[in-house]
């Protein structure tokens, strides 16, 4: 076991960043307490300097630059010019309209995700200059829960590590909170719900070449 000096940070918060859509979140792991944010981007920042010490805070940021845009979206276009060019000249129109259809559909989601990641840089930033530790992940490493397959729609919302497009009856499920709240508040608050200090610190040391920020963590 190894001690570190103790850390005053006792405060996660939760950032799903968007410049008009921005979800943010703050749980205490001492307290068990859950408080969101929805709304703007600049607003976001008041809202947290005027209801909490950032030197209390760690942010865990979800940061789409980590991830490919489309993720397996050049895979399945590859099927679909495969099933244009195997297709019987009968069927070729509609095989194309298919291919057409999911790529205008990638490109749509490149731009909201080419937004999300400028929001995500702007967001790292000003946390930075305020000197909050930043933990980052990846969109890719959580579960969308708004389309299972259907075997795992029988299981319950906690079997799912840091969900994503929760309904407000899973979210609910999942937290017990029941106040108002939007897909981007709720995507936040997953991001920190029940994780621990300790849990944002090793990540943050990983993230950082094993540099913890000198303060206490017990491993």
């Amino acid at each position: 076991m190894q001690n570190l000096k103790r850390t005053r940070r006792d405060l996660l918060l939760g950032v799903d960043p968007s410049f008009d859509t921005m979800g943010g979140a703050i749980w205490s792991p001492d307290l068990k307490k859950l408080h969101l944010y929805q709304g703007g981007l600049d607003n976001f920042f008041l809202w947290l300097q005027d209801n909490y010490e950032v030197d209390r805070i760690v942010a865990v940021v979800e940061d789409p630059s980590q991830d490919s845009p489309t993720f397996g979206a050049w895979e399945t276009m590859k099927n679909k010019i495969s099933g244009i060019v195997s297709s019987k000249p009968g069927e070729r129109l509609v095989a194309w309209n298919e291919a057409k259809k999911h790529f205008n559909t990638s490109m749509k989601i490149s731009q909201n995700v080419g937004e999300n990641k400028r929001a995500a840089k702007r967001t790292i930033t000003i946390l930075e200059k305020m000197g909050v530790p930043i933990v980052t992940v990846k969109p890719s490493e959580r579960r969308r829960v708004d389309n299972l397959k259907e075997g795992e729609k029988r299981l319950p919302i906690q079997c799912f590590t840091m969900p994503t497009k929760t309904s407000k009856s899973q979210f609910c499920d999942l937290t017990g909170y029941s106040g108002p709240s939007d897909n981007n508040a709720r995507d936040a608050a997953t991001l920190v719900y029940k994780q621990t200090i300790n849990w944002a610190l090793v990540k943050y040391a990983k993230q950082n070449k094993g540099e913890f920020f000198n303060e206490e963590i017990t491993l």
